[in-house]
Formats: structure tokens, C-alpha cells, sequence
């Protein structure tokens, strides 16, 4: 068959080809050795797979044993030493250490690199300015601007949440030309050479230096006259003093210190790290220790007055102490891990800086929202004129379905507190997970076991971590906040401008009440590893005690329900039960409560 294919292609060939006679005759002994060759080629295919398949085994076993001991380095490194302790052969070694820090020669290198890159690429170096030409430009109309939406109060735009938005975007807009040109910076030293050069490392080291310093910007923009803190945030003036008189020295200290930390560990040379990283861990922790000393201090930070609460008394005193120890360590020798501590800390910092700006924000929102509330109950009480004189000279009072300024603001503080913490704990969690072996761990430790039913219908027994017991135990908690904020939550949202009545918000206020509990109370549950197999026997037992005792308490419960959902009658309303007609103020879960025009409160079961 391949004798005649070939045939066949020679003759559709091209006439004037010239045809060898004797090579159809060499043809067949070819084929055959090919056969043959062919052959012998598969068991050295197979062989090659096997081989293969086997270089592939021995490749996932390395990379498994390669993350184990990623993992073990993980757990241990941060608590090992990494040099010696500070005594006499180390003070000799500080001299040589700070040279190396300032050798001309690798600076003139970086600068002759540079030239040469400019020399070959110019339009990335001309783009670079220009970006960093644009965003100087437009900081330098920044104050300006901020200061143009300050709010006195004779001022409309108090009412007005876009004003603070404007301020914010300024704000940002004002501390970007400082990080902005140190990350172009480092972006175009880490294209001059190979990865590993000092060049390479200096850029490096500028690209973590941007976070801190965009952070420090943003701080000491949102603090100055009419500015974010001062106009609309309502920062006090004391407070405002002492970070504009702290922030400044603490970041021209830490700063470059961190940097230089940043710089030695990047480019993993013993004397850097000996001495440079060492003494600018030391400084560092020095510096941040005095800064949080004075700043916690009564009356000068967040603490009002001259006698400062117990808590912040304690974070006076605990938290300079846990920063010096990043001093005590980097001198013990443990300058790695100090290293990563002081990383950490200014990346909590950071953080810190982001929470408060995030939640003053919120908070302006919630202003405005009451500042319109207010408003809004002013313009009814004027438009009710003489007729609400009169109900008031009767013994009229203010029904529930009416949420006050005063119990806004209570409510607004309840849920800015809880948002805070949650939010604070949630990113330091973040920041430091990967410090903290034990936070990170968090899933290998077991508390208790509970039995469910796996996929194939038999009983397993599950762990519940600590991890899945902490978040359950957050669950409960940003439950019960969001339960008992919702109302003024509600009353200060969209909501309260979209034209629903009184009534209508009351429902929803009711409804989403009952959803929060109920959700939030079954994902924690279900955290702390309670499944609907082992809560089968509260079933039984409420649907027992529903024939017994417990049949007006499941009657009233769903006809609060039915009242909530089909509004027969409403908050706000008059409504005649038998003999009696009364003013309708709350629609609970058990009973309703109507207001009689003695302004006594009478408590009537849902299903009356």
C-alpha cells in the first residue's frame, strides 16, 4: 500500500522531474527498515513516559515538601535569632556598617545606569515627569480647594454631603505627589538592571515606602484649617494640635529608618542587616514609643478631660512598652523578626488612618441624614401650626413611630462604636496574620467535634477551629449591633427621603429586625457547629408545648406578623378594640401597644 502510494504521487508529480528507474526498486527494503525502526522507537517512547511520568512524581513530591517546610519556617523563623546579641565585637563593626550604607560608588553606579536609560529610553522617562509634573500641579490647588468646602454653620451646604466628598477628593489629591513620585521612582530604578543590584534594590525599598507616606500625607492634609478633621469631621482643636505638632517629626524618623530596614533586608547583606536594620529598627521603635506616649496623653489626643478613661490608660502605658520591645529584640539579635514587627505596625498604622477616615466619612453621612431629619419634623411641626398647640395643650405626646434627633444620635454612636471595632479587628487580623503563627494557625486547633451527616448518608464527625468559633462569636455580635441600631439606621437612609411614611418605615424597621436576628443567629450557630440534626429535638419539644401551653404565645407571634405584612391598621393610627379607642404606637412581636388619650399605655396580645 505505501508502494503504491508512492506510485501514485510520482505520476501526479510534475513531468518534467526526472525519475530515478531504480529507485521503485530501493523502495520496498526502505520501507521495511522503517517498519523495523518503528519498531524499536515505541518501547523507547514508553520508556521516555515512564520516565516522564516519573520526573513529574518526584516534581510534586518536592514542591509538597518544599511548602512544608515554607510552612515550618513560617511557624519558627520569627522566633529564631538571626544574629548576635549587642556587646563589644558589634560596636566595632558600626563604623564599617555606615559606610557601607553611604559607599559613593554604588550611588554613582545607579546614577550612570540612570543616564544611560534616559539616553535609550526617553519617552518613559519624559512620561514619568510629566505624570509627576501633572499631580504637583493639581496638589498645589488642593488647599484651595478644600478649604472652599469648609461648612460654617450660616452656610446651606452643612445639609449637603457632596461638599465633604469634594473635600475628601482634594485631600487625596493633596498628599498624592510625595508617594506618587517615590513609586515612580522605584518603578523605573527596579527596569535599570538585574534583579539583585542595588538599583533593583533601591527601588524595591521605595515601593514599600509608599503606603506609609501616602498614609502620613493623607493625616496631615485632612488636618489642617478648614480641612476634612476641622470642618466637617469636627475633630476637636487639641486634638488637631498635638498630631500636627507629632506627625511630622515621627515620619521624618520613622520613614527614612524604614526605609533603610527595607533597603538592607532587600539586599540581604550581613553587615546591612547587622547594623543598619538594626539601628533603624531601634530608632524606629524609640521614636513610635515617645509619639503614641504624648499623643494618648489627657486631653491632647483622644482622651477629653483631665481624668482619661481605663482603657486608654492602659493603651498609654501597654502599647510605647510592646513598641520598645521591637528595640529589645533588635538588640537580642532578633532583628528579622523586629524587622517584620515594625512592618506590620506601620501597616496597622496605616490602617488606623484608613478606619478613621472611612468612618468619619459615615458619620458626616449620618449628620447630614439627622441635620435633614431635623429639618424635615421642623417643616411638619410649622405646617401643623395652631392644631399642634392644641393637641399638645391636651395631653398629646409624640408617638414611637417618630424616631428623635436624640435617639438618632444614640443609635448612629451604637453602630459607629461596633463598626469600628469590627472593622479594626477584622484588618489587623489581616495585617498581622501572617506574624503571628498562632492567628494564622487558627484552624488546626480543634475545641470540640459535633456529628453531621456526610455525603453518603453516614454520621462524620466535624472539628469546630478556633477560627470558626471566633467568627461565630463575631457573627452574634455584629447581630445584636445591627438589630439594635436599625432603626435609626433606617429612619437616617434612603428611606427617610423617599417619601414612605412613618407607618411604611416602621414595618420595614420591624421586618428587617426579625431577618437580622433570625440570620444572624442561625451563621452563628451553624459556626459553633449546631445543625438542624442536633436543634430537631427543640423542634419536637416546641411543637409538644404548642399543644399545651404555648399556642397564644405561637398566635400572637404570627399575628404580629399578619399585622406587619397585611396593615389592617398602621402606626399612627386610631383604632376602636371593643369599647375602647385608642392611638396605635408599637406593633410587637407578642402584643400591640395603644396610647389612650389619658396617655396611658395599654398592652393588647396581636391576636385580640
Amino acid at each position: 500500500e505505501a508502494l503504491r502510494t508512492l506510485r501514485e504521487a510520482n505520476e501526479a508529480g510534475d513531468d518534467d522531474e526526472q525519475i530515478d528507474s531504480g529507485a521503485e526498486e530501493l523502495l520496498p527494503p526502505l520501507l521495511t527498515e522503517r517498519v523495523e525502526l518503528l519498531d524499536l522507537m515505541d518501547p523507547v517512547l514508553t520508556r521516555r513516559i515512564a520516565a516522564l511520568q516519573q520526573s513529574e512524581n518526584a516534581l510534586q513530591e518536592r514542591l509538597a515538601a518544599t511548602q512544608d517546610l515554607q510552612n515550618l519556617l513560617d511557624r519558627y523563623l520569627l522566633w529564631l535569632p538571626s544574629h548576635a546579641v549587642v556587646v563589644g565585637p558589634w560596636l566595632a563593626r558600626v563604623p564599617e556598617g555606615l559606610r557601607d550604607l553611604v559607599l559613593p560608588s554604588r550611588f554613582l553606579t545607579t546614577l550612570q545606569l540612570s543616564a544611560d536609560s534616559i539616553a535609550e529610553r526617553p519617552p518613559l522617562w519624559i512620561l514619568s515627569l510629566l505624570v509627576m509634573l501633572a499631580v504637583l500641579a493639581l496638589s498645589l490647588q488642593a488647599r484651595r480647594h478644600i478649604q472652599a468646602q469648609a461648612n460654617p454653620g450660616d452656610r446651606p451646604r452643612i445639609h449637603s454631603y457632596r461638599a465633604t466628598g469634594i473635600a475628601l477628593l482634594w485631600t487625596v489629591i493633596g498628599a498624592l505627589p510625595a508617594p506618587v513620585a517615590l513609586g515612580i521612582a522605584g518603578l523605573l530604578l527596579q527596569q535599570l538592571g538585574t534583579p539583585g543590584r542595588f538599583s533593583d534594590s533601591l527601588g524595591v525599598a521605595c515601593i514599600a515606602l509608599v503606603t506609609p507616606l501616602l498614609a502620613v500625607q493623607i493625616l496631615r492634609w485632612a488636618l489642617i484649617e478648614d480641612g476634612l478633621a476641622d470642618a466637617h469631621f469636627g475633630w476637636q482643636h487639641k486634638r488637631r494640635q498635638t498630631l500636627q505638632r507629632l506627625l511630622p517629626i515621627t515620619a521624618a524618623i520613622v520613614l527614612p529608618m524604614y526605609y533603610i530596614t527595607t533597603l538592607a533586608f532587600v539586599r540581604r547583606s550581613d553587615i546591612a542587616i547587622d547594623v543598619q536594620a538594626r539601628l533603624a529598627v531601634v530608632v524606629s521603635a524609640v521614636t513610635l514609643a515617645w509619639a503614641f506616649w504624648h499623643l494618648l496623653k489627657a486631653g491632647r489626643g483622644w482622651a477629653d478631660g483631665a481624668q482619661p478613661s481605663a482603657v486608654r490608660r492602659l493603651l498609654r502605658g501597654l502599647l510605647p512598652l510592646l513598641i520598645l520591645t521591637y528595640a529589645a529584640l533588635a538588640l537580642a539579635g532578633y532583628i528579622y523578626s523586629s524587622g517584620v514587627l515594625l512592618k506590620s505596625l506601620l501597616q496597622s498604622i496605616s490602617l488606623v488612618v484608613a478606619v478613621t477616615l472611612a468612618l468619619g466619612m459615615l458619620e458626616r453621612w449620618f449628620l447630614v441624614g439627622k441635620l435633614k431629619l431635623a429639618l424635615r419634623q421642623l417643616e411638619v411641626s410649622q405646617l401643623a401650626g395652631e392644631e399642634a398647640v392644641a393637641n399638645t395643650a391636651e395631653g398629646g405626646v409624640v408617638t414611637d413611630n417618630e424616631i428623635t434627633i436624640q435617639e438618632v444620635d444614640a443609635q448612629t454612636a451604637s453602630l459607629l462604636r461596633g463598626l469600628r471595632v469590627s472593622l479594626l479587628v477584622l484588618g489587623l487580623f489581616w495585617v498581622w496574620v501572617d506574624v503571628l503563627p498562632a492567628i494564622y494557625r487558627l484552624d488546626e486547633y480543634a475545641l470540640w467535634h459535633f456529628t453531621d451527616i456526610g455525603t453518603d448518608g453516614a454520621p462524620v464527625k466535624l472539628p469546630v477551629t478556633l477560627a470558626a468559633a471566633l467568627l461565630g462569636m463575631f457573627a452574634l455580635v455584629l447581630t445584636v449591633i445591627g438589630s439594635r441600631n436599625l432603626p435609626g439606621l433606617v429612619e437616617i437612609s434612603l428611606l427617610s427621603r423617599a417619601g414612605v411614611d412613618a407607618a411604611s418605615r416602621y414595618v420595614i424597621t420591624s421586618l428587617l429586625r426579625y431577618t437580622i436576628v433570625i440570620g444572624g443567629t442561625l451563621i452563628g450557630l451553624s459556626l459553633f457547629g449546631m445543625r438542624w440534626s442536633q436543634l430537631q429535638w427543640m423542634a419536637a419539644a416546641l411543637t409538644v408545648g404548642l399543644g399545651f401551653g404555648l399556642q397564644e404565645i405561637f398566635a400572637n407571634f404570627v399575628s404580629g406578623i399578619i399585622l406587619l405584612f397585611e396593615r389592617p391598621f398602621r402606626v399612627g393610627d386610631v383604632i376602636t378594640v371593643g369599647d375602647m379607642s385608642r392611638r396605635v404606637t408599637r406593633i410587637r412581636t407578642r402584643a400591640t401597644t395603644i396610647l389612650d388619650f389619658d396617655n396611658k399605655e395599654i398592652v393588647m396580645p396581636n391576636k385580640t
